[in-house]
């Protein structure tokens, strides 16, 4: 299934999203795996924080590879790879308390008997070409002024042309 669409918001912004995924239901002998690629252009993401700036990109590529196995509660394994071109990011304290609190929601917090434990790996590949800028605000006693006009913010910057974990 390939879906590609163009979405325009207003006249001066368009929105393009590419999404692929195969999904085989057919298993083999190890299991079965399926796939989702997905490309963004002109990407940026905000968050419900007072200082809403998270990320910036040209391109946000995405390609996961997920494996299933035959066996009751074997090993999965979920392969993702990110990919970033002219990257801008903001770091500020509250960010990471609401990845986190992100991550927590999305992994849950009831806690998991031996029947309904299932092993998984999962392996995160994020690339940044082309150019990246790690921005930090360093304001007195984090304090950050969220104000779209004249912000009286002291940042600095961390910049470079290839970022690998």
């Amino acid at each position: 299934m390939i879906v590609s669409e163009s979405f325009k918001y207003s006249r001066s912004f368009v929105f393009e999203f590419v999404l692929q995924m195969s999904i085989w239901w057919i298993t083999k002998e190890d299991g079965f795996s399926w796939s989702i690629h997905t490309s963004l252009l002109r990407f940026e993401s905000t968050s419900s924080l007072p200082y809403r700036k998270l990320l910036e990109a040209e391109t946000f590529t995405v390609n996961a590879e997920f494996h299933y196995p035959r066996v009751f509660n074997a090993k999965q394994t979920w392969d993702f790879k990110f990919r970033l071109t002219k990257c801008c990011c903001w770091l500020v304290w509250d960010h990471q308390r609401f990845v986190s609190d992100l991550i927590n929601e999305f992994l849950g917090e009831s806690t998991s008997d031996l029947v309904t434990f299932i092993p998984y790996t999962v392996a995160i590949d994020f690339d940044v070409t082309d150019s990246f800028e790690g921005i930090i605000l360093l304001n007195e006693s984090n304090w950050v002024d969220p104000s779209e006009k004249n912000p009286e913010n002291v940042e600095a910057a961390v910049v470079g042309s290839h970022f690998n974990i």
